[in-house]
């Protein structure tokens, strides 16, 4: 694992002084008729002045939460706060761990940014890094990139289990680059219209000389239609056709890859998010976890050490005289665990989830509970919000005076205007849902990024069966997929026995577990357009139709203009009718 600081935020007024000094040797240092003597004394001076500019100043975001603190207490303009911390450190330091660990004003904390790159993390490591609900993540994607093979070996593993999980990544990752080709050739010959006569020599070069690399892979492809007379695309277009059949081909191989896969993230999280990922990274009890929070502490208790202070016990007590309480870190997961399977155990488990068959995405998403009348409150927010009547004259309007075309009829008129690309009134948040959604660990890793909505993962569970590709089953390799991961699911078990944890490592991107997800209509609307859309991945496009669907039945007027981006104006014609608007 590498982790790297990429960035931070500083001061302004420090950037435009460095920049200011860089201009001043470019100018006055490069080529001129300047005497030697005194170019010489010209470089003392701007070294002089260089030196005393690093002597004073500390390149850390901390003076921008110091000043940010003082705003609502001191009787200075916000600019002249920030030249005072600029100029006095060690002060604004001192002021930042009382203002946050004395005082409890930890947003404070927040006006402290940090980026980092993390490379070689494992995909089962990236679900617990990207739990941070307000933090931002960009992950390389399976769907592009053609993966290497390399993978992260848990640090709990020894003897026999190591053996026995080596030698089952082995046999994924051999599955994987068996499947790739084949579902590749197969995406082509379902879409060779779009190459003419230009299918042919493509084929042969994805026959036989195509890599990896998507550089090489262009000069093959023009040097191959060269040889052709009368195309009826330009080379380029052809490669962009070619890169998105070869998407298809990645993204359904990778079903026989396990979680261990290696992953590369850019990730830019705020001062007082990271501290409390740090502190429940180091609480972990996976190694790569703990070694993952202790990298990110190390990076960044130099650079801002006011802001990363809940961090170590030490350091802290020291700071500020009191003890670091971290027992609800250390146990409270394993207490809610402990006192669930004592309630399970006293009352016995309800039987009727058994036999459940889960082939069809409709099988895997069930409908839990809503808000109660989701429309009608939905609409009584926003008659109150835009009007200056009461909340009980809202309510009496929404709820019981107003007929169902009368709601539906204000619905379209507030949302006439209302393209694919627009968020929705804040009053849709008014209205929830619940869904239990069963999935698998590659659509998992995509609904995880809609952190808004409350998403509540079980562990992975591999009697709730597996999801293959419909490709695989096409080029004739669904029996080999079901027998890897029989056998994965077999290793799964025999790691479990001495790493309950870290046996989650074998299991594949096809294996499965249970999703409890809350969600407002507006949150939804955002699922929708996003996840239904043509160009989203057929796996999460399934899971999430089956979501909408049923959200559609509980709140038909609200939910109605919810579907994929590429449909909405199709959607809205036939909500409309000759009255359809686009924006």
């Amino acid at each position: 694992m590498e982790v790297k600081v990429a960035g931070y935020n500083i001061d302004a007024e420090i950037i435009e002084e460095v920049k200011r000094q860089l201009t001043q040797i470019r100018n006055k240092l490069g080529p001129s008729d300047m005497q030697p003597e005194d170019h010489d004394e010209l470089v003392k001076t701007i070294w002089s002045e260089a030196a005393l500019f690093l002597e004073k100043t500390e390149f850390t975001p901390e003076t921008i939460s110091a000043s940010y603190a003082r705003i609502s207490r001191y009787p200075q303009s916000i600019p002249e706060l920030r030249k005072i911390a600029r100029e006095e450190v060690k002060k604004a330091r001192r002021s930042n761990k009382a203002i946050i660990f004395d005082m409890g004003h930890f947003s404070v904390a927040e006006h402290a940014v940090f980026n980092f790159d993390i490379l070689g993390l494992s995909r089962f490591a990236v679900e617990e890094l990207e739990k941070g609900r307000l933090d931002s993540y960009t992950e390389k994607s399976q769907r592009y990139i053609t993966l290497d093979g390399d993978f992260v070996t848990p640090k709990e593993f020894k003897g026999s289990d190591l053996e026995l999980y080596l030698e089952t990544v082995e046999k994924q990752n051999k599955m994987y680059f068996k499947a790739y080709p084949k579902a590749r050739t197969y995406f082509m010959e379902q879409n060779k219209e779009q190459f003419g006569n230009a299918f042919d020599p493509i084929m042969e070069v994805l026959n036989t000389t195509w890599t990896p690399d998507p550089l090489t892979n262009s000069k093959l492809i023009r040097k191959s239609l060269k040889q052709i007379s009368g195309l009826e695309k330009k080379p380029s277009e052809y490669k962009k056709i070619i890169d998105r059949i070869d998407g298809f081909a990645k993204e359904d191989a990778r079903y026989a890859l396990s979680m261990g896969i290696e992953a590369q993230i850019g990730c830019t999280i705020n001062a007082r998010n990271l501290e409390y990922r740090i502190r429940q990274l180091k609480h972990s009890k996976l190694a790569e976890h703990r070694e993952l929070g202790q990298k990110l502490f190390e990076l960044t208790k130099e650079i801002a050490p006011s802001l990363i202070l809940l961090t170590d016990p030490e350091e802290f007590k020291e700071a500020t005289g009191r003890e670091l309480k971290e027992d609800w870190l250390k146990q409270g997961k394993e207490n809610i665990k402990k006192a669930t399977q004592e309630l399970i155990e006293k009352y016995g488990l309800p039987g009727h989830e058994q036999g459940r068959k889960l082939k069809d995405p409709k099988d895997c998403v069930r409908f839990i509970e809503r808000t109660t009348r989701p429309d009608d409150l939905i609409i009584d927010a926003l008659i109150q919000i835009n009007s200056n009547v009461s909340c009980s004259d809202a309510h009496e309007l929404a709820y019981r005076q107003a007929t169902y075309d009368d709601k539906v009829e204000y619905i379209k008129k507030c949302l006439q205007n209302l393209s694919e690309f627009d968020r929705l009134p804040r009053e849709f948040e008014e209205s929830t849902m619940t869904f239990e959604a069963i999935m698998s660990s590659s659509c998992f890793a995509q609904m995880k990024r809609h952190r808004m909505m409350t998403l509540l993962p079980q562990d992975y569970d591999p009697s709730l069966g597996y999801t293959i590709p419909e490709s695989i089953k096409a080029i004739r390799m669904e029996q080999e997929f079901i027998d890897l991961f029989a056998e994965t699911s077999k290793a799964f078990y025999k790691l479990k026995e001495n790493n309950p944890d870290a046996a989650n490592y074998v299991l594949t991107n096809a294996h499965r577990r249970r999703v409890r997800i809350t969600s407002n209509v507006r949150e939804l609307y955002h699922i929708a357009r996003l996840r239904e859309d043509a160009h989203a991945q057929w796996d999460i496009q399934n899971i999430s139709k089956e979501i909408i669907k049923l959200a559609k039945t509980k709140a038909p007027i609200t939910m109605m203009l919810a579907c994929g981006k590429d449909k909405f104006y199709d959607l809205k014609k036939e909500v409309y009718g000759n009255e359809s608007k686009q924006s």
